[in-house]
């Protein structure tokens, strides 16, 4: 007696490639997905041959071996993707197990970082302007929490190696890793100088300055003041 495919059983486990769903919605049922898509390309006098579902079993069975493939090139292609983008090396769509490949891809390390931050830290704009003010700020604020408030000052007191930065005490979960991130994107030769303190209130100002007046006069900006 030849074997016959319980087709329902092809679906009783999860194919991902590193950390994406194959399926999007549960494990369906019958033959559908790839197999059925290749099925419904081939001629219609050899669709209509296949009155016993023989031939589409069958693809259905190679096809869906393959979905994963399939699924990668779909999400891969902005015209199929569901989010309108390459969902691969899309911060905000790649799946997590992809994050520290597609840090190597465009030069910003992630891989000791959580999914939030790298997701985070991948989005910035000023990420791979290694060295540059920006650049160190991008690498800090991926290693704070809240609102990452960090101010990178260069050429401090009038020296071109001086860097300042300066960020809220309250907002840093690993001092070591912050000041890492920070002395890792400084250009070399740089002197820098990570700075944690937590930001005064309004009323410290209100005791500081008893006149508005007073405080406009000191000509230091909002964040100035608050540190």
């Amino acid at each position: 007696m030849p074997y016959v495919y319980d087709f329902d059983s092809l679906y009783d486990f999860d194919l991902s490639y590193d950390g994406w769903p194959l399926y999007d919605t549960g494990t369906p049922t019958g033959i559908t997905r790839t197999g059925q898509r290749l099925f419904d390309l081939l001629p219609e006098y050899v669709r209509e041959a296949d009155t016993r579902d023989e031939l589409l079993r069958f693809m259905a069975s190679i096809g869906d071996a393959a979905y994963s493939t399939a699924k990668f090139i779909d999400d891969a292609d902005p015209d199929t993707s569901a989010s309108g983008t390459s969902e691969p090396v899309n911060p905000a769509t790649a799946p997590a197990g992809w994050l520290p490949w597609l840090g190597w891809l465009i030069g910003v390390p992630v891989t000791d970082m959580d999914t939030t931050n790298a997701r985070w830290y991948l989005s910035r704009a000023g990420a791979q302007a290694h060295g540059s003010a920006a650049g160190i700020q991008a690498a800090v604020q991926a290693t704070l929490t809240g609102d990452r408030y960090c101010l990178v000052t260069t050429a401090v007191g009038g020296d071109p190696w001086a860097i300042e930065v300066q960020v809220n005490s309250d907002e840093v979960v690993d001092s070591a890793a912050t000041l890492a991130a920070a002395m890792r994107e400084k250009p070399a030769g740089a002197n820098l100088t990570l700075t944690s303190s937590t930001p005064v209130t309004y009323d410290d100002l209100d005791t500081a300055y008893t006149t508005y007046s007073n405080m406009t006069a000191s000509a230091l900006t909002y964040t100035e003041l608050r540190f």
